[in-house]
Parts: structure tokens; sequence; C-alpha cells
């Protein structure tokens, strides 16, 4: 059967350059129209702070965008102007707003019995001892051991966050810093032979382990630092023979574990100044510990699982999860369908970095799909670098938490680059390609925004009108299906779409570039055809940076990218491969130029 290609391509070459690059080896005819799926979704962002304010509600309806991330206002008049507004409820001004309160709750439970052979890989590690079945339950024990082992158990290895994800008003003093962890072991001792109750058995201890990170650059070798730790003795386990949990001390990590801030609550990213301790390397991160201190074959200890949480909200999970039940429905049940129509999903915390925040995300959504209230979504941050702790944390997170739609943010325009340079749309890129092999359709947080201060970009820069659609499209060309572009308004430091400068109503370039380009080609035919075509996962990409850079042309399938007449110049275009969902034989490319600007 004959191939049929259709042309979904994104076209801006830098002033002065002729596009010379595409060549076809099928002829292109007009597929087939079908009806049209749902709706595109194409929308923002606003601070919660502008939720009663008319003027933005109207300009916002006036670009034609569909869908929004805004506060949840009971209030009649805050209510009343998300009418017609499909949204997602970032409600997170007071801990009494259980759903955004229990999301960002850490908890973690880990098996023993698991035995991790990569040394800088996540997961339980032992040097000592063996799996067993006591009481029913699978373990790792002491069986066999007649002497002391001073790692009968370590590990995970992974990132603990260090401050909540939790952005209540100052007005309510809370202090974000304040993570206390409890970690808890649980055990069974069965004894052999006879052993005074004041005779040690074990010590329990939890170590961080990190690196110096000092003016931003991260020197020497790995450090273990002591958390807490206990000691226990016969008399800790009686009776004998039952499994119960021992507590360490609560422990909180020191000050230098932190991001630096630069103010108003806003992490400094460079890292420049001071002295930081960085774990997010293999090997490194938190470790719960046992030492075995017998000499003698007198008992044998039994592992089942260790848990840990924090000890405001995470806590709940590990003692009391039917009162995480109950607060989550009757919180969620205030907002019922028929009074909410359009919201459409619960706000989950913003950027989790940390495996500990998985568990509450999934049990969180768990209950709220139960009494088929509207699903929890995440603002989940992949990392630049990818991994975390020698572990791809966006799969990872994905796999644990298996959210109803997958959405990331991921930042490409700063202010060290006037222009985004080929490492950071080959990053972005990355992380749509892992998206998409996780979950088709993915959601993307996109970048309209930059921080500025005194005049001046600070880490992040707004970006100009051809790097926001080029952003657009590149996510387009790996199958996302909803763009928030973030954010519409501006507050503080941050500027947005809308930008006051003294006056609310001062629409930025992208403003205009989304009403008037954007938008109508998602609600055309653009939209359209996208909406029925099925992103294959191939891809092209037909780059050339410098003489040491390959200038080839770069074929798959039905498509090769070269250039009519050879030539030296920057390039760097991505094309994604689709196919329809229906009609598989009908093809379709959408081609994006990265190159924004002329050099």
């Amino acid at each position: 059967m004959k191939c049929k290609i259709r042309f979904l391509g994104f076209l801006f070459p830098p002033a002065g350059q002729v596009i010379t690059m595409l060549f076809l080896f099928c002829t292109a005819v007009i597929a087939q129209e079908q009806s049209p799926q749902a709706e595109m979704i194409f929308g923002s962002t606003f601070h919660r702070e502008y939720r009663f304010n008319d003027t933005y509600y109207d300009t916002f309806r006036a670009s034609g965008m569909n869908f929004l991330s805004q506060y949840a206002d009971p209030d009649p008049d805050a209510k009343e102007k998300l009418d017609g507004i499909n949204f997602m409820a970032v409600n997170n001004m007071f801990p009494s707003e259980w759903i955004q309160f229990y999301s960002t709750a850490y908890y973690s439970k880990w098996e023993a019995e698991e035995n991790q052979q990569i040394w800088d890989k996540v997961g339980v590690k032992h040097s000592y001892g063996d799996t067993a079945t006591f009481e029913g339950r699978k373990c790792w024990s002491t069986e066999g051991l007649s002497g002391p082992a001073s790692s009968l158990m370590y590990g995970p290895h992974y990132h603990q966050e260090k401050i909540y994800k939790r952005w209540y008003p100052d007005s309510l003093n809370y202090d974000r810093t304040n993570v206390e962890y409890t970690p808890r072991f649980n055990m069974a001792l069965k004894v052999n032979d006879y052993i005074a109750p004041d005779e040690v058995i074990c010590r329990l201890y939890v170590v961080a382990t990190y690196r110096r990170q000092e003016d931003g650059q991260i020197v020497g070798e790995d450090i273990d630092t002591l958390l807490t730790v206990d000691t226990l003795r016969a008399s800790d386990f009686f009776p004998y023979g039952e499994f119960r949990d021992y507590s360490p001390p609560l422990y909180k990590y020191p000050v230098e574990f932190q991001d630096p801030h630069i103010g108003n609550d806003k992490m400094d990213y460079s890292h420049t100044q001071g002295v930081h301790f960085f774990d997010r390397w293999g090997g490194q991160g938190v470790q719960f510990c046992i030492d075995w201190l017998r000499s003698d074959e007198k008992c044998n200890l039994y592992i089942d699982y260790i848990e840990v949480y924090d000890n405001d909200g995470g806590d709940d999970f590990a003692d009391d999860l039917p009162l995480v039940i109950d607060n989550i429905v009757d919180y969620a049940q205030n907002f019922t369908q028929q009074d909410w129509p359009n919201m459409k999903y619960w706000v989950g915390p913003d950027e989790p970095g940390s495996i500990d925040s998985y568990l509450p995300m999934k049990t969180v959504d768990s209950i709220l799909d139960s009494i088929n209230a509207p699903r929890l979504i995440t603002k989940f941050y992949p990392w630049w670098e990818v991994t975390v702790n020698n572990d791809t944390q966006l799969v990872k997170y994905y796999n644990t938490v298996h959210p109803e739609k997958l959405m990331i943010d991921f930042f490409p325009f700063t202010e060290w680059w006037s222009q985004a340079r080929f490492e950071d749309w080959d990053r972005t890129r990355e992380m749509f390609q892992i998206c998409h092999t996780l979950q088709q359709g993915f959601w993307y947080q996109a970048q309209a925004f930059g921080i500025l201060e005194n005049g001046q970009w600070n880490n992040y820069r707004r970006p100009d009108t051809a790097e926001f659609k080029a952003q657009t499209m590149l996510a387009l060309a790996h199958g996302s299906r909803g763009i928030i572009n973030e954010p519409f308004t501006s507050l503080g430091t941050t500027r947005g779409i809308i930008d006051e400068n003294g006056n609310p109503i001062t629409p930025q370039n992208i403003y205009s570039v989304i009403k008037y380009n954007l938008v109508p080609r998602l609600k055309g035919k653009l939209g359209n055809t996208l909406k029925k075509l099925t992103y294959t996962g191939n891809f092209l990409q037909f780059q050339y940076e410098d003489q040491q850079s390959p200038s080839g042309p770069a074929v798959h399938d039905f498509v090769t990218l070269d250039e009519c007449i050879p030539s030296t110049q920057i390039r760097n275009w991505h094309c994604g491969l689709f196919e329809d969902s229906v009609y598989l034989d009908t093809k379709y490319f959408l081609l994006t130029n990265l190159i924004t600007t002329d050099d």
C-alpha cells in the first residue's frame, strides 16, 4: 500500500537565511479527515493573588487559551470568574487544605530483604546476613552469623528533601525548613538461649552521605554524617519473637544541606557562594543502618521493613491512614463536580524532589479516585542531570505514582545565555522523549517567565517570541497534548505573559504570539490534525553547530533531512514522526527549527 505523507511543519528561519533542507521521497496527498477528539490543552497559570481581578480574567479569555491553573476559592466572586474555564486547583494557602497538605508530606517504606548489588544505585544493601522467613514474613536475618556485623544493613542512598514544598502565606509563620524525620525499623528477636536483659543486641542509626560544595564547586570525597543513633538491648525486644517498631530519635539535616536562597523563598540554583552539602550523586544520600553487635548465636534478629516519615503529615501516613482518608474525602466533597464542573485536577506538590514524596502522592491520588473526585496532577521537574542518585528520577516517579496525567516543567531559557544553546534544546527534547515513552499525550508546563531583579534577569530570562514558539512546537513534535504556559500573571520578581509595570494590562509580545498565532493554529487545522495522530517515538535531528558536528543527511523511513546546497551555517532542526491513529499508512511529520536568531 502506498504511504501518504503530510507536513505539519513549523518554520521560522533566522533573518537572512533560506530554508533548503527538506526532501521527501513520497508524494504528499491529503489524508481523509476525521471527527476531532478532545480539544488540545493550551493554557497558563495564575497567581492566586489575582483570583478576584476581572481584568486579568478578561485578558486571559481574550487570548483564546482554554485551561488555567488557579486557586479554587469558594467565594462566589472568585468562583464566578472561573466560569467556563477548565482549570486545575492549586489550593495551598492553609494547612487545612488537606489535598495539598498530604500530597506534600514525606513517607517511604523500604523492604529489608531487598539486596541491591550495585553500590551506587538506590536500594537497601547488606554486607552480612541473609533472607529468611519468620512468623510468615520474608525478612533479612542474622541467621548463621556468629560474630558482629558492622553493615548488616545500609542504604538505600537517596536524596531527601530538607524543605517542605508548601507555599503558605507568610502570615501563617510556617517554617518550610523545619523538616524533621522519624526513622522506624520493624524487627523481631528470636532467642535461642538465655540472654541477660541488659545485653546489647544491635545498633540502629541514620547516616547522610554527601560531598562538600564550595562556591559552586564540588570538592573532596564522600563524607558521612551521623544524623541519629540508638543502641538496643535484649530488654527492648520483650516479649521475644514478636515484630514491633523501633525508632531512634528523630533527625533534622544541618542547614548546609538546604539549597541556598536568594530572597522571597526562591532558590539560588547557581550555588555561587559559601559551603553547601550535595547528596544527589550515586552512593550518596540517606542511609538507614543496622550493626549486629553479638559475638554468639544465642539469638537471631529479623528485619521486616524500614519506614521514614516527616513529622508534619508523613506521620499520619505511618500511624493514622484512616485520618488521612477522612480529611481528604471531607475536603474534596466541598468541591463537588456539580458545583465545580470545570475543575479537572487537584494540583499536588510543586516539583517534588525526593522519593519520599511518591507514596503520599500515590495515596492521595488513589483516595480522590475512589470517590470519583478530580485526580491529582503534579508539576514534576525531571532534573537537568536526568539522574538523581544514579536513577532516572522521572521514570522512578512515574512508575511509582502512576499519575493519570504526566506533567513536567523544564525551563531552557536562562540569564547566562542570550539564546538557548544546543545543549539546552537537546536536554529539553530528551525530557520530552522520556515523557512520551512513559505516557503518550503528556503535558508540559512551559517557560513564559523570567526573574527580574534591579532591571536584570536573575537565573531565568523570559524567552523571546521565536524561542517561545520553538518551545511549543518541540513539545508538540513529541506528542504532547497539553501545554500550560507559566505564568500568565506577574508577581514580585516573576515576570510573566502579562507584566504590570504599574499598569495591570501590559501584555508582552508572547501574549500576541499566543492570541494571533498559536491559539488559532491549535484550534484550527494544526490542532485538529494533531488530535487524531500518534507520535511514533521516532524523530530526526539535523544539526550543525561547528565544524566538528556531523552534517550528513538524517534519514528515517519516509523522511530525509538534507540540504540542496551544502552549508556551514549553524542549524538545529527537529522532526517528529507521526502516524494516523486509524489509517496507519498515512504518515505525518512536524518539523521545528530550533535556531531562533540570526548570528
